[in-house]
């Protein structure tokens, strides 16, 4: 910093003290604290670049609230509980926390009742929706991003940190499904890789006070390339299918 345009050498000496001064109490604030929008990356995989989202561990003691109490958040937005199954509200469904999570985060001018369908249909229905070019103006801003959806079984595109997941949430595959977003992922010896979901309701009639875990999602890649996907469910103990996982992919970065 230069203190300029002053004459007196006194006052210069005074300005640089004051200088040092002012960066010393405030350099470790700045450098320590970075934005929400410095956190994320860019990663490129087989010819496509995705916004990556920062790992992001879940609490490690959830306890399923009152209606409307916040549960967990990830990435500054907060999932709230539906209360006691005997409430009979339903506000706070695993499909509004993907909406509102895409309109903070990327402005994604995304709700419910745009019959983008439910859990098990969302991922790919949202990128059905912004599958075109659209300007980050939430959180995240300065790039120009588009919502991708692959499908299960079928692509050679795995999931990143911050994908949409949706899941069957029984081995029937009946019902409205689950969906989450993927808020951790590591990679294992046996190349398998895995991640907890952030979610809202992801099992219905929960008791307040109960303590509940997050659910992880496995994904493996076979001998050609391809990528397939099971939910852990922390309370039913078994594995169910996932549908497909959409990616934000970035067509430009303007900053």
């Amino acid at each position: 910093m230069k203190v300029s345009n002053i004459d007196n050498e006194g006052a210069n000496v005074k300005g640089t003290w004051l200088c040092r001064l002012l960066l010393v109490l405030f350099l470790p604030t700045l450098t320590s604290s970075p934005t929400l929008a410095q956190s994320e990356r860019i990663e490129e995989i087989n010819g496509k670049v995705f916004l990556v989202l920062p790992d992001e561990e879940p609490p490690e003691n959830m306890i399923w609230g009152a209606f409307g109490e916040e549960i967990e958040r990830y990435f500054g937005v907060p999932a709230y509980s539906n209360g006691a199954a005997e409430d009979g509200k339903r506000k706070y469904q695993c499909t509004e926390l993907i909406h509102r999570f895409l309109r903070v985060v990327y402005g994604i001018p995304t709700r419910i009742g745009m019959g983008l369908g439910h859990g098990r249909d969302l991922a790919k229905g949202i990128a059905g929706r912004f599958g075109d070019s659209h300007q980050a103006r939430g959180l995240i801003e300065g790039y120009i991003i588009h919502l991708e959806y692959f499908e299960n079984e079928k692509t050679a595109y795995p999931p990143v940190v911050g994908s949409i997941v949706s899941m069957h949430f029984n081995s029937r595959r009946e019902g409205y499904g689950h969906v989450g977003i993927i808020r951790t992922m590591e990679t294992h010896s046996d190349g398998s890789v895995s991640g907890f979901l952030f979610d809202q309701h992801g099992a219905i009639h929960k008791t307040v006070g109960l303590s509940i875990k997050p659910d992880k999602v496995v994904f493996r890649k076979d001998d050609n390339g391809i990528w397939s996907a099971q939910v852990e469910s922390w309370k039913f103990k078994r594995y169910f299918p996932v549908i497909g996982w959409t990616n934000v992919v970035v067509q430009q970065r303007d900053r």
